[in-house]
């Protein structure tokens, strides 16, 4: 099956940590991909949304950038079986504000193969 997403996906293997206060648990949360426009996340067990489904997310680990905000929109949840221990949820944020706007512009641009 052709794949229908509008933009490409890149792996990644960074972390993001939920600075708006507005979930509970250790609010830890893996950077499994990313693209133009959002970002891949593993969801720990412990990790409740309250309310609202807007992330303020602090990103590290990502390839050539030290840290990123991401201020986005939860836009869906996957449930995982059982099996997985670390992480109860898959989810995609759609990105509304990306600070600074320039590194993940670079990130974009290097995983593209886009010259800089």
């Amino acid at each position: 099956m052709e794949e229908q997403r509008e933009h490409r996906r890149f792996s990644a293997n960074g972390i993001a940590k939920d600075v708006s206060g507005r979930q509970t648990g250790d609010r830890v949360l893996t950077v499994t991909n990313f693209s133009r426009e959002g970002i891949g996340i593993s969801i720990p067990h412990d990790y409740d949304f309250k309310g609202s489904k807007d992330l303020e997310l602090e990103m590290t680990g990502l390839p050539g950038i030290s840290s990123l905000t991401i201020y986005g929109t939860l836009k869906w949840l996957k449930i995982l079986k059982k099996g997985d221990k670390a992480f109860a949820m898959q989810g995609g944020v759609k990105c509304k504000q990306i600070s600074p706007i320039e590194q993940w512009r670079l990130m974009i641009y290097r995983n593209e193969g886009w010259p800089i």
